[in-house]
């Protein structure tokens, strides 16, 4: 089998948070999170739900999405 490097195009949601000047605060406010979940987001310890997904690719204008939560060989990132 050919092995195939995957073009990522997405952003991680630390790089998204860091580029448009956000705090993790200021961001759970925005989304009505806690801020500890957006920072378990931003390290990669948990992937969000399908309602926190949803509000995370409306809030960052589809910029981060869910395949950004994950690493190429399909676990957590």
């Amino acid at each position: 089998m050919p092995n195939r490097k995957l073009d990522y195009q997405g952003m991680k949601l630390g790089d998204y948070l860091d580029q448009n000047g956000v705090t993790v605060k200021d961001f759970a406010g925005q989304l009505e999170m806690s801020p500890e979940a957006i920072r378990l987001y931003v390290a990669g310890r948990r992937v969000p739900r399908q309602e926190a997904m949803a509000k995370i690719i409306q809030a960052t204008g589809g910029k981060v999405e869910p395949n950004d939560f994950f690493v190429a060989d399909g676990s957590a990132a």
